[in-house]
């Protein structure tokens, strides 16, 4: 007696949700797409995949060209990650890619640091009381 071939994995579809609207075009915004419903093709694997697809489908390459963080319930996904882990109505959520420099201007800008104490060695030991080695 053969055994019937597996079923195929149910669809599942993701609520995107663009953290900056300003990642998408005047057109894409207008249109509504700032929360949009994506299906999740089954060739997409990995939570990478995911991202190069959304990334693509969404012609991001010039609001972020070092690629797209995905996150759900305020945690990023990794990119080694299944997409296994999603269920349906999921909610992720996409922003770019921040560089370093981007992260430590938001950082000084979040803790009201000035430019010049960030620069100044002494002085910055002195204001977050870092005893010298």
């Amino acid at each position: 007696m053969t055994r019937p071939p597996p079923a195929a994995p149910a669809p599942v579809r993701l609520r995107l949700i663009f953290e900056n609207s300003r990642l998408l075009r005047r057109v894409q915004r207008d249109e509504g797409l700032r929360r949009c419903w994506l299906l999740l093709s089954p060739e997409l694997a990995t939570v990478a995949n995911l991202a190069a697809h959304v990334a693509a489908r969404f012609r991001l390459r010039r609001t972020c060209p070092r690629g797209v963080v995905l996150s759900m319930d305020w945690f990023t996904l990794p990119p080694f990650e299944s997409t296994c882990i999603f269920r349906d109505n999921d909610i992720i959520r996409g922003r770019p890619t921040l560089t370093w420099t981007e992260a430590v201007k938001r950082d000084l800008k979040e803790w009201n640091i000035d430019k010049e104490l960030a620069v100044d060695r002494k002085g910055w030991k002195c204001a977050i009381h870092v005893p010298e080695p």
